[in-house]
């Protein structure tokens, strides 16, 4: 028979033993719940990383489009400035319209420019494949509305507002999983038409031709537009639309700088003589005016008398402004 003695140093070691593994088992499932969270936000970081680039490099080819899936089950949230999981974030100083939330269903990513009046930048829309914008024009928008330049990999359809009625807006958008109706003039009461197609959930818009403006329902909300492709942004990220205005405008404020140092350096360049002078003269002034103001109003207006001047400069034979 052992001793007591005997018998309390083996229930020691064996105890010491027990512990010892235990803790060694649970360092190692820390550690490998702690390697596999390192190694999934890693990956979440590359993907976003790889995404930018293949955004960025739409701009840069000659393509307009292009189909993107995501390769795994993950979900990324956009934001005006950057791309982020529940475990990286991106930042990007890019101008990308998207819904707010993207997963691993396909989308079409197109690019287009923004022209205001001069090339500003590369506008991105990323859209996914089994959503649909009907814009519905009254007469006096059929003009307009044949003359925007609408990329066909774009799922918007033109119809006269003559033709709308709420039975065939409902055949029109079955199999859709969200729709954005644009009425290019008043809209036949939003919130009666928000309440009476729940399904698939739509949005609605209405767009002011003479003031330049889109308002957003259900939100009511206003905001200018300058030119077609930051209009396009409203029909497929209105989330992000109020956000790009802002760093759009921050953007052409830059550009508008540089152009009014071009127009002064024309300006002497050609002499007291030429009778280019004058054009570029009142070209700096208008640049100077384009690089400070956020009014709207003031916006299109120095726009458009810009456009007039590198028009007139063209037809004089002067060396153009952009």
């Amino acid at each position: 028979m052992m001793s007591k003695r005997g018998v309390s140093s083996e229930l020691f070691i064996w105890m010491f033993a027990a512990i010892a593994g235990a803790l060694l088992l649970l360092f190692f499932i820390l550690w490998a719940g702690r390697h596999a969270d390192t190694s999934s936000t890693v990956e979440d970081i590359e993907f976003l990383r790889t995404f930018e680039q293949q955004l960025s490099s739409l701009g840069t080819t000659d393509a307009i489009s292009k189909t993107f899936t995501f390769p795994r089950t993950l979900t990324v949230h956009m934001d005006c400035d950057s791309f982020f999981t529940d475990k990286a974030q991106e930042s990007t100083s890019l101008f990308l319209f998207s819904p707010s939330t993207l997963n691993k269903q396909p989308y079409t990513l197109v690019g287009k420019p923004w022209h205001f009046p001069f090339y500003a930048d590369m506008l991105y829309y990323l859209i996914p494949k089994d959503t649909k914008v009907i814009l519905y024009y009254e007469p006096s928008a059929a003009s307009f509305v044949t003359s925007l330049d609408i990329p066909t990999s774009m799922p918007v359809i033109s119809l006269p507002v003559s033709s709308y009625s709420v039975q065939q807006l409902q055949q029109e958008l079955q199999g859709y999983q969200s729709a954005t109706l644009v009425f290019i003039g008043r809209a036949p009461n939003p919130a009666t038409l928000l309440a009476t197609i729940r399904s698939p959930p739509i949005k609605i818009m209405e767009v002011d031709l003479v003031q330049s403006l889109v308002t957003l329902y259900p939100e009511q909300k206003e905001y200018p537009y300058y030119g077609e492709a930051h209009l396009f942004g409203a029909f497929f990220g209105p989330a992000q639309y109020a956000c790009h205005t802002t760093r759009l405008i921050a953007r052409l404020h830059q550009l508008a700088i540089l152009y009014q140092h071009k127009a002064t350096l024309l300006q002497q360049k050609v002499g007291a003589g030429s009778s280019c002078q004058t054009f570029y003269s009142q070209a700096a002034s208008l640049f100077r005016t384009l690089s400070t103001t956020t009014e709207s109003t003031l916006l299109h207006a120095t726009t458009r008398s810009l456009q007039s001047i590198n028009e007139d400069l063209e037809h004089n034979d002067c060396p153009t402004l952009y």
